[in-house]
């Protein structure tokens, strides 16, 4: 089912709305009493399992941009877990405007967040590179999540984006390509285009959670000796 399939169904949307509002209006309240007591574990296990259960619901529905915040705020949080830095301040402010992106995807899907969708992604990862300090990332970073085949429609919607990002002076790109089950030669070429055009700026193009059809076709290309590929997000953002 998709978004518009969603919205179609008031039954099944109002059932995923009101279940995610409470589990939104709890992620408030354990937030500020993590503030308040940031040693307490049980605050920060709670808060995992309310995005953990926003994502699963949205997986349901393939509400792609919910799954990929609450997936990204899961890993701050295994991050806490593991006392890899405390709930500093920027950690808090940053659960919270990821839980207000998510409850302005709720009651009005098309009423614009109070971030974009690439903009509090690159905030998340912003906090975790800076070990839970400063709430902004490097200057002209963006992290990107595809999804799909990146087949010539895919790669011609892909191109702009780049290039509107190149343009607003983004120079460092991430691209999260874990959801992407395929690559045509258009979006190869696309994709090793931009990196030697970043690099010539100072900045770089860096994929992640590539594999199968992906990582296959950049082994036989040989592009694998062009591209720096990562296991996860956090460890490409740190790397510039």
């Amino acid at each position: 089912m998709h978004d518009e399939d969603l919205l179609a169904s008031p039954h099944l949307y109002e059932v995923f709305l009101h279940n995610t509002q409470e589990h939104l209006e709890r992620i408030e309240q354990q937030a500020l009493l993590l503030e308040q007591s940031p040693a307490d574990l049980s605050l920060i296990d709670a808060l995992f399992r309310s995005f953990h259960t926003i994502k699963g619901d949205a997986g349901t529905h393939e509400l792609a941009a919910v799954q990929q915040v609450t997936h990204s705020i899961e890993g701050l949080l295994e991050d806490l877990r593991s006392g890899k830095y405390p709930p500093s301040p920027p950690v808090i402010t940053v659960v919270l405007e990821a839980a207000d992106f998510l409850k302005a995807l709720g009651p009005a899907p098309h009423r614009p967040a109070r971030k974009p969708l690439p903009e509090i992604l690159t905030a998340i990862a912003a906090v975790r590179e800076h070990g839970g300090g400063q709430l902004q990332g490097r200057t002209g970073m963006t992290v990107l999540h595809l999804s799909g085949p990146l087949d010539l429609e895919a790669t011609d919607q892909l191109s702009r984006q780049l290039l509107q990002i190149r343009d607003q002076g983004g120079v460092r790109i991430v691209l999260d390509l874990q959801e992407v089950t395929s690559i045509c030669s258009t979006a190869l070429g696309c994709l090793a285009a931009t990196v030697l055009d970043l690099r010539k700026k100072g900045g770089d193009l860096k994929l992640v959670h590539v594999h199968g059809d992906v990582l296959l076709k950049l082994q036989i290309t040989k592009l694998t000796d062009v591209f720096q590929l990562f296991d996860d997000e956090y460890a490409a953002v740190k790397s510039f």
